[in-house]
């Protein structure tokens, strides 16, 4: 709603890549692929800072969240999120980095927040960030929207 009018644009979104970025996990070793994900997943732990930057997007923007999974983690992150408080909107599921890109270039998701410097530079987009550049978008969309709702 803009002006109390009511809006048919639908929120924009950000896709926040799960593994090494919201989670922490360790390099999976050949003992480690021969356990139950179950037993891999509690060696995992949460990026406290990308965290807060999801509880902050998804309860103080208009954006919608998605949490980006490789196909090979799918199942083993989305059991390890079913017992976990977390908001997001949904889970997408990809392949490998083309299926960013054209999420991407078709504005399906406005941003992709990646820490592995690497692997976001895979992705042919300016649209491709890390923690600390989605941070600082944060930042400057809570002060526009502090200054919208004093000056009106």
């Amino acid at each position: 709603m803009q002006n109390n009018d009511l809006s048919n644009k639908g929120a924009q979104a950000i896709a926040i890549r799960v593994e090494d970025t919201l989670l922490k996990m360790p390099k999976r070793g050949i003992v480690d692929k021969l356990l139950p994900d179950t037993l891999y997943f509690n060696k995992v732990t949460f990026d406290k800072r990308v965290l807060r930057l999801l509880y902050t997007l998804y309860r103080r923007t208009d954006f919608n969240v998605y949490l980006l999974v490789s196909k090979n983690l799918e199942k083993g992150v989305k059991n390890f999120l079913a017992e976990k408080d977390i908001a997001f909107t949904s889970f997408l599921v990809v392949d490998s980095e083309i299926d960013i890109a054209l999420y991407l270039n078709s504005e399906f998701i406005k941003y992709y927040v990646d820490s592995d410097f690497i692997r976001r530079n895979r992705v042919p987009s300016s649209g491709c960030l890390s923690p600390s550049e989605l941070e600082t978008i944060i930042n400057k969309i809570g002060r526009a929207s502090c200054r919208e709702r004093v000056y009106g």
